[in-house]
């Protein structure tokens, strides 16, 4: 920080750590919504039942496993900003960007009127995401000082607390409960009804696959890969 015109930001240990309390906190309570959904089959078939809970806790701490992971690399991320390039670099290679190709920017705030993300529109039609970041409120300032005036800056709010401690827990309570009653009512169905909704089901997993894999939103947020 001792060069004006070079800065570096890291991401916030507090942020990471907060994330992943966040995830843990949702995926224990999606497994009491669905203890909760599933009172009487689990007082019916108390065997059954404790299988089918051990598989999902089981499954519940790789993803936790894989959420850890995730955020350690995340974690290792800095942006550096100088007089003419806003430079990422993270686990997957270095990514240069020229500030004046900036032509728009959306800040997205919390609540509490803290920065949650910042999207950065360039000229040629890419766009890249900021989060995270220690300090985030100077870098934003820091940034917006490099660029010309005909950048578009918009500025929003988002709608609720998703930082506020019971929101998770709320969250994974309704996920897993609501979980239950869609199984038993799927469970229901007559033959016919069950694979229109299995078909429905399957293409719109196929549609969010592709899409994720031709569009690569979390890449984006947190570093392409470099070709």
């Amino acid at each position: 920080m001792k060069n004006i015109a070079k800065k570096e930001f890291v991401v916030s240990k507090t942020e990471v750590i907060r994330r992943e309390r966040a995830f843990a906190n949702l995926l224990t309570s999606i497994l009491i919504g669905l203890i909760l959904g599933l009172n009487k089959v689990i007082l019916e078939q108390p065997c059954l039942s404790a299988t089918g809970i051990l598989i999902f806790i089981l499954l519940q701490v790789f993803a936790f496993i894989l959420v850890i992971r995730f955020f350690k690399t995340f974690s290792k991320m800095e942006i550096l900003l100088t007089e003419g390039c806003l430079q990422r670099n993270s686990k997957q290679g270095c990514e240069k960007f020229l500030l004046k190709n900036v032509k728009k920017i959306e800040v997205k705030k919390t609540t509490r009127k803290t920065v949650r993300e910042m999207k950065i529109f360039f000229y040629d039609g890419t766009f890249m995401f900021i989060n995270g970041l220690d300090n985030f409120l100077q870098f934003k300032q820091d940034m917006l000082k490099k660029l010309g005036k005909e950048v578009v800056l918009k500025e929003y709010s988002e709608p609720i607390d998703f930082d506020h401690p019971l929101f998770y827990t709320i969250l994974g309570l309704v996920i897993g409960f609501f979980s239950v009653l869609l199984t038993k009512y799927l469970m229901k169905l007559d033959t016919n009804a069950m694979n229109t909704v299995l078909i429905a089901i399957f293409l719109y997993i196929f549609a969010v696959g592709i899409y994720l894999i031709t569009q690569k939103p979390i890449s984006k947020r947190y570093g392409n890969k470099p070709k």
